[in-house]
């Protein structure tokens, strides 16, 4: 079971999009040459000719993500980690070891918006044939047999259980929760105990059969092949799938109002998570935001908050900000850990920080020094399968301009520290910080908040 959390992993603090070096976006230079087109079933296919290694990496994104769960916590994950147990011709055992005996490797992943099913392979035509043939039934014939459920409950519960002794990831769980309240984001992406012992095999097999049909589906195919064969592929892989019908879409997700909650933790430090509700991929401050974010806290080393509240102060170990776009609107997080007894202290020196970058907005320097490391300081990793895909990935799923990444140096360049501070004061307002606090630390009073606005 792959950890739920691709969003970390892909688009978390716009990490991926940050990577790229100057030469990749040098004028009329074109970084990815994205093809796309639908099968017969509506599937949305976005295909990258990657020359180099006889590899091809294949991704189907559903829109089946935990959002979708309706009230059964956990049952998108499930439904997701069920796929690879059965299918109507093979057993799990069976399905291992035909992916073994070809060198393939599968992989799945839900998240808050999607669940993903994916598969490498080599292109040599006795090792592709029949990993598609497998991956095709994986996707389009499962048969979710009752025992393997049985037992995918029982390490589901264990995975919770332990989740819930780790501090941070306990943080996480409570800043969502009060964060987005009744909104489909709340609930953790596995589900808690209670939701997954009471979910059935039905439901699961009801999910399936609502979300994963060809319009609900983007295939993201990059490799050595040629788009007749890649065009081969989709065909194979979601060929067989009904058209159905798209997921429902995502209703516009209320403001949170301003909060402290603490909760008390058998441990050394406190987990701090601060923050409020952000923004989505689509939004027309998307660029200023992830600006003047570098320079507030996603700039490690190199940080207002990292330099102020670590550096300068010694209150904690570490310190970051993010903003996380989702297909809804993501959060806006502060995240950091501190001594028990430090942590009031760190939290409003940390507020400070937050309100003075909110009124003034990064200084010339500042933007000129962020701007400089998110174009050229780390350099964009295309020439491997597996990163391509990730990005192809971000660009089929959330709709954005297939030319995402050739025009993404200009949009950084274009940014100016008036539109950093005031696509910050628009979207970060003190008064609607929420604050969750998971430790053995004093309690954190709401008047901490009404004094950063002071």
């Amino acid at each position: 079971m792959r950890s739920n959390n691709l969003l970390l992993k892909v688009f978390s603090a716009f990490s991926l999009i940050c990577l790229a070096t100057t030469p990749c976006f040098a004028k009329e230079h074109k970084v990815l040459d994205i093809q796309h087109w639908k099968t017969h079933n509506n599937a949305q296919v976005y295909f990258v000719h990657s020359q180099g290694l006889p590899i091809v990496d294949i991704t189907v994104a559903f829109d089946a993500g935990s959002a979708h769960d309706n009230g059964d916590f956990g049952l998108a994950t499930l439904t997701n980690n069920m796929l690879n147990l059965g299918t109507k011709k093979l057993s799990d055992d069976a399905i291992a070891d035909a992916f073994d005996t070809t060198g393939a490797i599968f992989d799945d992943s839900t998240n808050r918006d999607m669940a993903t099913v994916s598969l490498r392979s080599m292109t040599d035509k006795l090792l592709l044939k029949p990993a598609l043939n497998i991956f095709a039934q994986v996707i389009t014939q499962p048969n979710f047999p009752k025992k393997a459920y049985t037992r995918l409950q029982k390490r589901s519960i264990s995975a919770i259980k332990m989740q819930d002794q780790d501090p941070g990831n306990v943080a996480s769980k409570y800043f969502y929760q009060h964060l987005y309240g009744n909104y489909p984001y709340a609930h953790p992406i596995m589900g808690n105990v209670e939701s997954i012992s009471r979910t059935t095999l039905s439901n699961v097999q009801q999910f399936y059969n609502r979300y994963y049909v060809g319009e609900n589906a983007k295939v993201i195919i990059v490799g050595d092949v040629t788009k007749k064969q890649a065009t081969e592929i989709a065909n194979k892989v979601v060929g067989k799938l009904p058209k159905g019908k798209p997921a429902d879409k995502l209703t516009e997700v209320p403001l949170n109002r301003s909060a402290v909650q603490n909760y008390p933790y058998p441990s050394e430090q406190t987990h701090v998570r601060m923050g409020e509700i952000g923004i989505n991929w689509k939004s027309p401050d998307f660029f200023p935001l992830y600006v003047g974010n570098y320079t507030l806290g996603g700039g490690s080393l190199v940080s207002r908050l990292f330099k102020t509240v670590r550096e300068q102060a010694g209150l904690t170990y570490d310190i970051n900000s993010r903003f996380k776009p989702m297909l809804a609107n993501g959060p806006f997080v502060i995240n950091l850990q501190t001594i028990n007894s430090q942590a009031p202290k760190a939290i409003k020196m940390t507020q400070q920080v937050l309100q003075n970058f909110i009124t003034h907005g990064p200084t010339e320097q500042e933007l000129a020094a962020a701007k400089s490391n998110l174009i050229g300081s780390f350099p964009l990793r295309l020439d491997s399968n597996a990163a391509i895909s990730d990005y192809v990935l971000l660009i089929a799923y959330y709709d954005l301009p297939l030319d995402f990444l050739d025009t993404f140096r200009k949009n950084i360049e274009k940014v100016t520290a008036k539109q950093v501070q005031e696509a910050f004061a628009k979207h970060v307002k003190m008064n609607d910080l929420l604050i969750v606090t998971v430790g053995q630390t004093p309690p954190i009073p709401a008047a901490t908040t009404d004094n950063a606005n002071s």
